[in-house]
C-alpha cells in the first residue's frame, strides 16, 4: 500500500479574484490501480463540481463571485 500526497500552495502578493479552475488529480475510473480512499481538499471556500469520462476525472473548482484571496491551497491525497 502506498499514500500519495500532493499539494499545490500559491500565494499572491496582493489580493487576487480566482477564476474557475479545473484539478486533474484524480486517477481515471479505468486505471489498474486500486484506489482505497481520495480526498480534494481546496482552501479558500467553493462548490465543487467532478466532471468524469472514461478517459480521466476532473474537479471544475469555482469561487464566491468578487472574493477576493491572498492565498489559493489545494490537497490531495490517495
Amino acid at each position: 500500500r502506498v499514500v500519495v500526497q500532493h499539494r499545490s500552495r500559491y500565494h499572491y502578493p496582493r489580493p487576487a479574484r480566482l477564476g474557475p479552475q479545473l484539478i486533474r488529480l484524480r486517477p481515471a475510473d479505468n486505471t489498474r490501480a486500486r484506489i482505497e480512499s481520495y480526498q480534494l481538499l481546496v482552501e479558500p471556500e467553493h462548490r465543487l463540481h467532478w466532471l468524469r469520462d472514461p478517459h480521466e476525472s476532473r474537479a471544475r473548482v469555482t469561487f464566491k463571485a468578487g472574493q477576493a484571496v491572498s492565498e489559493l491551497d489545494v490537497l490531495v491525497e490517495l
